[in-house]
């Protein structure tokens, strides 16, 4: 049985009523307190953690947690220094995750997280956002932010594809605005309209064709930033 609860404070209603005004919404409570500590919990105990970064420059744009295990400090910095080179003449980002479909979180609480982020519970408290369109779950990954990792301005959109919105569940408690990993939206001219902190528990959910970005994390930041991320797709009928 699946011990994954809801914040009793949600209310879809609401919820919708914001993302159709402005394409974003962010709900401070998400899930239920045990259940948001239990996988924060978890999340932190993660030793080893695979890393994205774009541009590569190199064979991948994702190494594998088996192989990242094997960077030295001085290989981190330099992708490191890779990412920021190209930051500001188009899209990079340096930061590390998993799937959240990874065998090693079979009978974990994160599991269980997974499961109910793809199920009709979860559908349902989403499908007034997107006027009853029919939609489904993918691509759910568990983040994690450190030192000097970020996320440059893009936008999820892509050609051809059914993705019409992203989401992102913070798990990280006591974080601080001066520690970065804020979640903004800019206008055309790059002046920032709205900024999301990951407040613990909180669920930021915004369209996929909006531009948004995730500041520099800073090396005063005490614990490392993460979240679970995933995509909302309309339903594809053959």
């Amino acid at each position: 049985m699946n011990s994954v609860q809801l914040s009793t404070d949600l209310c879809s209603r609401s919820a919708a009523e914001a993302y159709q005004t402005s394409g974003r919404v962010f709900l401070p409570r998400f899930f239920s307190r045990t259940t948001a500590v239990r996988l924060e919990r978890e999340a932190l105990a993660i030793r080893h953690w695979g890393v994205s970064i774009a541009p590569t420059g190199i064979d991948r744009d994702y190494i594998d947690s088996a192989r990242a295990q094997n960077l030295t400090p001085t290989d981190y910095r330099n992708l490191c220094d890779l990412a920021y080179s190209q930051n500001g003449q188009g899209m990079a980002h340096f930061y590390e995750s998993i799937s959240l479909d990874d065998e090693r979180f079979d009978g974990t609480s994160l599991q269980e997280a997974r499961e109910f982020l793809r199920s009709q519970s979860m559908i349902g408290f989403l499908r007034p956002l997107f006027g009853d369109l029919d939609i489904t779950v993918t691509s759910l990954v568990l983040t994690r932010y450190r030192t000097g990792h970020f996320y440059s301005s893009h936008h999820d959109a892509i050609d051809g594809e059914s993705h019409i919105a992203s989401f992102v569940i913070s798990l990280t408690r006591n974080w601080r605005l001066e520690w970065g990993g804020l979640l903004r939206f800019p206008k055309r001219n790059l002046e920032v309209t709205t900024t999301f902190v990951p407040r613990f528990d909180s669920i930021s959910i915004f369209q996929a064709s909006q531009t948004h970005s995730v500041s520099a994390v800073s090396p005063g930041a005490q614990t490392p930033r993460i979240s679970i991320a995933g995509v909302v797709k309309l339903v594809e009928r053959g």
